[in-house]
Parts: C-alpha cells; structure tokens; sequence
C-alpha cells in the first residue's frame, strides 16, 4: 500500500514540496580538560609490571593443574603480600619524588 501526501496547489507549482528543510545542527563545544595519550600505558615499567603478573598467574594455574597446591597457595599467599607493599612502596616514592622531601 502506497503512502499518500497531500500538498498544496501553491507548492506544486514552484516545485517547493520537493525541497527538504535542512535542519543545522548547533555546534558543541569540545572542552578537553585532560590530554592523555594512550602510548603512556606502553611505558616499559608498566609493561613488565603486567608481564610479571600474568606469568606468576599463570605459573599458580600451573602448579594447581599439576597436583602441587601447597607451592601454589605458597606463591599465592606470596604475591597477595608482595603486590600491597609494592603499591605502597611505589605510591610513597612517587611523593617523595614530587614533594621534593628526603627521608
């Protein structure tokens, strides 16, 4: 079934019922306030801080399908205390380093 349109004799005779109205857009402004690229997350330190994570993850799975829990709890409770202090130690440098302060 065929849509119907009704228009005016006064717009088919100048053609303007062919004519779409063209909506203009209003233009937003883009406020940036952080520039951030995103090669900064392919520093090598946090690279190989993510290496070092997955491979001793893996390493636990490893142990589990092997039948050797007790070595995997060991690294597990290991990195479960080695990952906070390194945080800390990392987070406690970093405001020496920009507080200028030497302890």
């Amino acid at each position: 079934m065929r849509r119907k349109h009704t228009i005016e004799l006064h717009s088919f005779m100048d053609r303007s019922f062919k004519d779409k109205k063209k909506v203009k857009r209003q233009a937003s402004p883009n406020i940036n306030l952080y520039s951030i690229s995103p090669f900064v997350l392919l520093d090598p330190t946090i690279c190989l801080m993510g290496i070092g994570l997955v491979s001793v993850a893996l390493l636990e799975k490893f142990f589990e399908q092997q039948g050797n829990y007790d070595v995997a709890e060991a690294l597990h409770t290991g990195v479960n205390i080695a990952i906070p202090c390194v945080a800390f130690g990392f987070i406690w440098r970093l405001m020496i380093a920009v507080s200028g302060a030497f302890l």
